[in-house]
């Protein structure tokens, strides 16, 4: 994968990442039924948070950036509900990670679409200003290598015999007019 269209969090990290978290809220549900495993389930909780979050900030998760309070709600969401018995048999480590995944995703398709141009991908061609069909045409035939120079000049070449014709339309369009008296 290039890095212009890179995933911080593969399909296959996400899988483990939501595993674990649910593995864990399992086990906290289980402990919590029973009077002395309030304490080993917090116990547990906290250990696997901890974990789960130092393997986001392995896998290139920044949590100072524009969604620094999206991030720290759920951290912060996911660690009181961990530290109190029995509202801890909720999944709530399961759905903070799968919500830290989701910004992280969001966060990843906003910069790949940034960095590629594909704010320009769900617009028709005919719906677009012509300067952004030209720069997207060039773009095309600069990915197609070989002779796109020639291309591209031709197209600079046609765009600019169409703006002279469009001109020369209107100022014989204007001259035609009569002049109110």
């Amino acid at each position: 994968m290039s890095e212009q269209t890179r995933q911080r969090i593969s399909g296959l990290s996400a899988i483990l990442l939501v595993s674990l978290a649910g593995i864990t809220d399992i086990i906290q549900f289980f402990a919590d039924l029973t009077g002395f495993g309030a304490i080993v389930a917090m116990m547990l909780g906290a250990t696997v948070e901890i974990g789960l979050l130092v393997w986001f900030r392995l896998l290139g998760i920044q949590y100072f950036n524009k969604n620094v309070l999206l991030k720290f709600g759920t951290i912060l969401a996911t660690s009181v509900i961990t530290f109190i018995p029995f509202l801890d048999m909720l999944p709530e480590l399961t759905l903070g990670t799968i919500v830290l995944i989701m910004i992280t995703r969001y966060e990843d398709s906003a910069k790949n679409a940034k960095g590629t141009g594909s704010h320009l991908a769900g617009k028709t061609l005919g719906a677009m200003a012509p300067e952004a069909k030209i720069a997207l045409r060039a773009a095309n035939l600069r990915a197609a290598g070989a002779g796109a120079r020639d291309q591209i000049r031709q197209a600079r070449v046609e765009k600019q015999q169409k703006d002279l014709e469009a001109r020369q339309a209107r100022r014989a369009r204007s001259e035609q007019q009569p002049i109110p008296s």
